[in-house]
């Protein structure tokens, strides 16, 4: 009985401690989303820069910061950053509970630019004759980053 007791653990028990953390990790990616920068050069050498990580990442850097950082540099910011910040805060937080839609989009002869949340996410499209700029964020991740600067509007 000890030995299909022992057997058991190695085929099921030592795999399952193994999968579980990175089962946690995916869950935790997955419902955090993904922050998504893609700038393209049309002129010139037509460089391509993309970056994608997991949205996770900078709420829990943010957190993982001695709080002597974020105090040090929110004192080093002037007044005007401040309630930039302030009101950063407030306007992310209503963020989150507007419906999906474009919040600003410019056309003109050369240049397309628009600013719209879907799927909670902020999206950020710029097209102009010299570069094509794509941003995705989720927008709970906004308002958790400016939360760790404790700024009221004044």
């Amino acid at each position: 009985m000890k030995k299909n007791r022992s057997l058991w653990v190695i085929l099921f028990g030592i795999p399952a401690l193994l999968i579980l953390p990175v089962a946690l990790i995916g869950s935790g990616v997955y419902s955090n989303g993904m922050i998504d920068v893609e700038v393209v050069e049309k002129s010139g050498s037509g460089c391509s820069i993309g970056i994608h990580m997991p949205a996770m990442i900078v709420p829990v850097a943010m957190r993982l910061m001695p709080q002597v950082t974020v105090d040090d540099m929110c004192m080093g910011m002037d007044p005007e950053a401040q309630q930039a910040i302030a009101i950063a805060q407030e306007v992310a937080g209503e963020l989150t509970r507007l419906p999906d839609g474009v919040f600003v989009e410019v056309m003109d002869r050369e240049d397309f630019i628009t600013i719209e949340k879907r799927n909670g996410k902020l999206l950020i499209f710029v097209d102009t004759p010299e570069e094509r700029v794509n941003i995705s964020v989720p927008v709970r991740m906004i308002e958790q980053t400016l939360r760790a600067f404790d700024f009221q509007v004044i």
